[in-house]
C-alpha cells in the first residue's frame, strides 16, 4: 500500500493513553498505540492529518512508524513530513475524525482546515462511505 494511502486509511476508536500502551482499551498484552502526524505539501497548498492507532501488534508499529516518516515523494511532487509518536493526536484545531476498524486494530484519522478544498460535509461523507463513524473533534 502506498505511504500516503496507509498514512489515510481510517481505522476505529481512539486511544485514552497519551503513552504507549501494552493491553490497551481495544487489546490484549503485547498490543501498542500510536499516533502519525503528517503534513503533505503539493501542488502550493499543505494539510495536515493525524492517525490514532489502538491494538498495534509489534510489527504493525514498524511499519507505520515507516511508512509514517518516509516522506519520499518518488517524483509525484507531493513532499510528506510524518512523525510517529506512542502517545496519541493533539486534536486541538481539527475538524473531526473518521473511526474505522480493519485488520485486527483501530484507528481515528483526524483533519484540519480544508483539505484539498475539502469542507467538513465532504469529510463526513467520505468517512461514511468508507464504513467509517464521524468523530467530533
Amino acid at each position: 500500500m502506498p505511504a500516503c494511502a496507509l498514512a489515510l486509511c481510517t481505522l476505529a476508536g481512539c486511544a485514552t493513553s497519551t503513552d504507549l500502551v501494552v493491553g490497551g482499551p481495544d487489546g490484549g498484552a503485547g498490543l501498542f498505540n500510536g499516533s502519525c502526524n503528517e503534513s503533505v505539501s503539493t501542488s502550493g497548498f499543505t494539510f495536515r492529518y493525524c492517525a490514532d492507532y489502538v491494538g498495534l501488534t509489534a510489527d504493525q508499529v514498524s511499519a507505520i512508524q515507516s511508512v509514517c516518516a518516509a516522506g519520499a515523494d518518488a517524483g509525484t511532487g507531493v513532499s510528506v513530513a510524518g512523525t510517529y509518536s506512542t502517545g496519541i493526536c493533539d486534536h486541538t484545531g481539527s475538524v473531526g475524525g473518521c473511526a474505522i476498524a480493519s485488520g485486527g486494530f483501530s484507528s481515528t484519522l483526524w483533519w484540519w482546515t480544508a483539505m484539498g478544498g475539502m469542507d467538513v460535509s465532504q469529510y463526513m461523507s467520505q468517512c461514511t462511505a468508507e464504513h467509517g463513524t464521524w468523530l467530533a473533534p
